[in-house]
This record gives C-alpha cells, structure tokens and sequence, in this order.
C-alpha cells in the first residue's frame, strides 16, 4: 500500500504566558500529502492541548508545564502522548496524561477498538495481561481493577501498545501513571487488517 511509508514532519509551537507562569509545548504536522487530512490532525491536537489547559488553569495556579512525546511516526501512523504538570497549593502538583493516534492518510483519530477485528477479544487480552502485571509486580490499588473503559486511553510505539491510567484511578499518587505495555505480537492474530498494529507490525 502506498501509504506504509508516510511519516509526519514535526515542528514545535509553544503556549507561553507570563503569569502565572505557562509552558506548553506542543507538535505542529506538517508535510503530508492530503491536506485536509494534515488540518484535521493539528486540529485535534490544538483542541486536546487548549482543553488540558483549561482543566488546570484554576484559582491560585502557581505554574502550568506541558510536554509531548512523538511515541510513533512511521508507515502512516502518528502517536503523540502528552503530559501536563501543575500546582496551584497543597501538599503536590497534579499531572495528566493524554495521548491521540492518527492514521496520517485521513486524519483519523484511532480509537482502541479500530485495531482488531471486529468480535475479537482484545479487551479480553488487555485486562487479562494488566491483572497479571498487578501481580506481578505488586502494583499498590486505591480501587479494583474492573477492566479497561470503551474510551480507554492508549498510544502506540513501535513494537507495542500501550495503555495507561491516570493517577489516582488506581494507583496512589506517589506511583506515578500505571502504564502497560503490549507487545503486538500478544494480538497478531486479531489486528485489523490495514490498520494500524497491522501496518506497524510488517515493520
């Protein structure tokens, strides 16, 4: 397909403000064939950015800083993880984690279940692989793992999928952000045909 080699070109714009103090740095896309399909993408990740900011920018806010992570670039798939840490008094700052996956032919934000086939039970694997981690590593719960939600955030590196948890969902604070790692090879027999695990995985 012609389309497995497209990657993104990154650039960087930043949100700064004086006082309180604000940083938050975040990708401009660029260099894609479709141009509407490079709108709605920056876009998405203009609109994700801007609502992190108003989550945080509450009373007393000392200091806002975002960050991103480009965890994927490669055969038509963007990933982008970002973080966002503040303080506005008490004991700690707050942080939170947000990611969007892009199919960079069309703009399209992937949702968890655009990966696998239709019927498949990749919640299954997925809840089934963070309980044996729980175990595992004897990961401190505040609450019960009942399995992941039907918008559960994730993002995609090269090799694996990741799903992640914000603090304070199961995890004391001090553990920082519950993050589990999925080999692709856990679902190779159930990855949606041209999406994309499925390009990821042909390398």
């Amino acid at each position: 397909m012609r389309y497995n080699g497209l990657v993104a070109n990154i650039s960087e714009r930043v949100i700064k403000l004086a006082r309180p103090p604000i940083t938050f740095r975040y990708p401009l896309i660029g260099g894609l064939p479709d141009q509407a399909a490079e709108q709605r993408i920056n876009s998405a990740i203009r609109q994700l950015v801007f609502g992190m900011l108003h989550r945080q920018r509450e009373p007393g806010l000392v200091y806002l800083n975002g960050s991103y992570l480009i965890a994927v670039n490669r055969r038509g798939v963007l990933s982008v993880v970002f973080d966002s840490d503040s303080y506005a008094g008490g004991a700690h700052g707050m942080q939170y984690k947000r990611s969007l996956t892009f199919s960079l032919r069309s703009g399209r934000i992937e949702q968890l279940a655009d990966l696998f086939l239709p019927g498949s039970d990749w919640r299954r694997r997925i809840d089934a692989f963070i309980r044996r981690q729980i175990a595992a590593q004897n990961i401190p719960l505040i609450a019960p793992f009942h399995g992941i939600g039907s918008d559960q955030p994730f993002y995609l590196t090269p090799h694996a999928l990741v799903v992640y948890f914000q603090l304070y969902e199961y995890t004391p604070y001090a553990y920082g952000f519950p993050l589990f790692a999925m080999p692709f090879s856990l679902f190779r027999d159930i990855v949606k045909p041209g999406g994309a695990i499925a390009r990821l995985l042909r390398g």
